[in-house]
């Protein structure tokens, strides 16, 4: 199950690389608000911090104090507080910069939420939500993170296009049967999870996300990737774990910076010569395939510094 900022999970070896976890928060006490420090955002092995909207070089130094004067300013931590709803208090703090609504039952987020403008990260997963209202495209300061995981969302509302700015977003883990073709529009998208949904397919129009380094998509209906794949060239990882592909998807052919590639539990029987061509690939998981790749191509993989897992 995915995560958002209030979780906290053990380490798994498997999943190492699907940890989203972008920081350790304990519960507010009283009227006290956390520290969240500098924000991780975990992309391809590379570690990137975020501090309000600003992506900051990992190796510059932030004055401690500075980072928790602000976070603690405009940052409300309501996780886990079996809430049922949202106190309408809330809807007046527009200063906020985190919002953090994780795991408390909500079945109802009010079109309120749009008056929180200067939000950079909301965090909304864990709850009962089944539906999201017009109003959450209104925050386009969002430019962290968008937690909408683990609801029982069937659709995603067209105006969450109008986010332009937002860098994570995760609507892992729903009921979800289409993402919107607006979502074109999220052209500052470095990482997409869409796990555990009913997808059958992607929007055409996903190869406009010109700086997305990850797309997760395990455990959906895919059978193929739209021809605009080819356009994601900053992509870096790939997963499509338990979908229904029969074929390689040739749109991630001439890919120039993918490098690891996740094919788990489809439907594939076989690789296509295409595969050693591929310019940056270390790693293809086919296991759970009925695919036997012949020795020669393996040979040429395996030369080319791409690890074949079968």
């Amino acid at each position: 199950m995915a995560e958002g900022l209030g979780d906290v999970r053990l380490a798994d070896a498997d999943r190492a690389e699907e940890d989203d976890r972008l920081a350790r928060v304990k519960p507010a006490q009283g009227s006290q608000v956390p520290d969240l420090g500098c924000r991780r955002f975990r992309g391809g092995g590379e570690v990137e911090l975020f501090q309000g909207d600003l992506l900051l070089d990992p190796h510059r130094t932030v004055r401690t104090s500075q980072r928790r004067n602000h976070t603690m300013a405009h940052t409300l931590n309501l996780w886990r507080r079996q809430l049922g709803e949202v106190p309408p208090s809330v809807w007046e703090r527009t200063d906020l910069d985190v919002l953090i609504l994780a795991d408390n039952g909500l079945t109802h987020l009010p079109p309120e939420i749009g008056r929180l403008r200067q939000l950079t990260t909301l965090d909304l997963g864990h709850n009962r939500l089944t539906t999201l209202p017009a109003e959450l495209g209104q925050l386009t300061g969002l430019s962290g993170f968008l937690y909408l995981h683990d609801n029982d969302l069937t659709e995603i509302p067209d105006t969450l296009g109008d986010l332009t700015r937002l860098r994570y977003l995760n609507v892992g883990e729903n009921q979800i049967t289409a993402l919107p073709e607006t979502l074109s529009h999220m052209t500052g998208l470095i990482e997409l999870r869409a796990r555990h949904n009913q997808l059958a397919a992607l929007p055409d129009s996903i190869g406009s996300l010109g700086d997305l380094r990850e797309l997760w998509l395990r455990g959906n209906a895919i059978a193929d990737l739209p021809s605009s794949t080819a356009s994601l060239r900053a992509l870096r990882h790939l997963d499509l774990r338990e979908n229904t592909l029969a074929e390689l998807p040739e749109a991630i052919a001439a890919l120039p910076l993918l490098r690891q590639v996740d094919v788990r539990s489809n439907h594939l029987t076989r690789l296509p010569e295409w595969i050693v061509d591929m310019p940056a690939l270390e790693k293809l998981d086919l296991r759970w395939n009925a695919c036997s790749p012949s020795p020669a191509l393996l040979d040429k993989l395996g030369r080319r510094g791409c690890v074949v897992l079968l």
